[in-house]
């Protein structure tokens, strides 16, 4: 998406980060794809996560802190989320599925995707 990563882009971002967390925070860059934007923002108290969804998923951020506030047990709160921009700000909550596919990869096979699948949902029957 046009402005990612450019100087007034991070600028803003840090800025909100700063009004958040208070003091200076650097970003730094994970991963952009067509659909959105991954950066950590280092913190004396650990690596916080910032995602920025292209306007199409853009109510991803406010569907998170909603399901979060209905399922807590389920679905940690976020730090912050600025809506209209759509930007999220979560907690490490360590190794992504891709991240930790078989092989390292970042490869998803169906056998992973599929055993993760029958944990979450009981009972279903899934074709390999």
């Amino acid at each position: 998406m046009a402005g990612w990563g450019t100087a007034a882009w991070v600028a803003g971002v840090e800025a909100w980060a700063a009004e958040v967390l208070g003091g200076g925070h650097r970003l730094v860059h994970r991963d952009t794809r067509p659909w959105s934007t991954v950066w950590t923002v280092p913190t004396a108290a650990g690596t916080l996560w910032f995602k920025e969804n292209c306007p199409a998923h853009r109510g991803e951020a406010a569907v998170h802190a909603a399901v979060a506030e209905l399922a807590p047990a389920h679905v940690e709160a976020p730090v912050a989320v600025e809506r209209e921009r759509g930007w999220l700000l979560t907690r490490d909550g360590g190794p992504t599925l891709m991240d930790s596919s078989p092989g390292g990869t970042r490869g998803m096979e169906v056998a992973t995707l599929t055993a993760l699948l029958r944990v979450w949902v009981p009972g279903t029957r899934l074709r390999r």
